[in-house]
């Protein structure tokens, strides 16, 4: 099988026992997030792997531990007090003591930002727009959703008729405009 990793764009191949890599060292992270060393021995292009037993242990048992934890807890896709009223999302995370990490914003934000996007692209008129003004329908899908942009009736026949100062007019005067400071 083979993975693919960033350390030095190292890629491995398994292969009887050792691996093709180019690269001599990095870390390997599986499925459930457990980074294990190694260190890589051999000749030109051909390693043979050392991994630590107690690494995979720790793996296993990680893995085990997730899927308990996705048992007790369960997941929610949207914020609801836990049994002591902690507002909380997914498996069991707390939202008040924990938050999220500036990591996982920028996730969430890419994600909703494709959405966004697949969401516009299906607007027939859509294409014909400007890189600049494709941006700015994106950000407004982005912030009110698909369903609220489609709101917008008159905004929308100007834009589909290329008329974008009126187009404007029509979005500045909005409580999107408002909202977001535009």
């Amino acid at each position: 099988a083979a993975a693919a990793f960033g350390i030095n764009d190292v890629v491995l191949q398994t292969t009887d026992g050792g691996v093709d890599v180019a690269g001599a060292a990095g870390t390997i992270s599986n499925t459930v997030g457990v980074s294990l060393e190694y260190s890589a021995t051999g000749t030109a292009g051909r390693v043979m792997l050392a991994i630590d037993p107690n690494q995979i242990m720790q793996a296993q048992n990680l893995g085990k531990l997730l899927n308990e934890l996705t048992i007790d807890e369960g997941y929610r896709r949207k914020v609801y007090k836990d049994s002591v009223g902690i507002e909380t999302v997914g498996i069991g995370r707390n939202l008040v003591d924990v938050g999220i990490s500036e990591e996982e914003a920028r996730y969430l934000l890419r994600n909703d930002v494709k959405e966004a996007v697949r969401s516009a692209e299906k607007l027939h008129w859509y294409s014909g727009l400007s890189p600049a003004r494709k941006r700015v329908v994106i950000n407004m899908i982005f912030n009110i959703g698909i369903t609220r942009f489609k709101k917008f009736k008159k905004t929308i026949q100007y834009l589909e008729v290329s008329d974008f100062g009126s187009a404007s007019v029509e979005m500045l005067d909005s409580q999107w405009s408002r909202q977001v400071g535009v």
